[in-house]
């Protein structure tokens, strides 16, 4: 693998708008020439993913995170185990995950796995965002 590739797969994340409520992280997904809307969050891209994070989830000040999923096709196991691990390491410091821009076929997934009982899942991320100012002006904990 070149140097450039490398590069490349560790661009699974990219931050986007950050406020005191909230913070959006757009989740890339792999392989990283593929088109957004053509990419996965699978055994390959999931620890990539981790380690996108680990700065945010160690040291993060906002009370919400939001992943914007758009850009994925498609998320196996190993994908949907992050996104948990991220939850309970979030959870842990009392922050909280929501997530926006599910496909068709990750939404099935996280509805078959019932993750949307666990994961607050919107449609948009204005939608989240708003979501976690409102959450975060009442004081509740998620």
């Amino acid at each position: 693998m070149s140097p450039d590739s490398e590069n490349a797969d560790l661009a699974i994340v990219r931050l986007g708008a950050r406020s005191e409520t909230s913070v959006v992280y757009t989740i890339l997904g792999g392989p990283p020439e593929a088109p957004e809307g053509e990419r996965d969050l699978d055994l390959h891209q999931a620890p990539l993913l981790l380690d996108a994070l680990s700065a945010e989830l160690a040291h993060g000040q906002s009370r919400t995170v939001i992943l914007d999923l758009t850009p994925l096709l498609f998320a196996d196991s190993a994908g949907l185990q992050a996104m948990v691990y991220i939850r309970q390491r979030l959870d842990a410091n009392g922050r909280r995950l929501y997530v926006t821009g599910l496909g068709k076929s990750v939404l099935k997934v996280f509805q078959l796995m019932h993750l949307n009982r666990y994961i607050p899942v919107f449609q948009s991320v204005e939608e989240a965002t708003a979501a976690a100012a409102a959450s975060t002006a009442k004081g509740s904990p998620r």
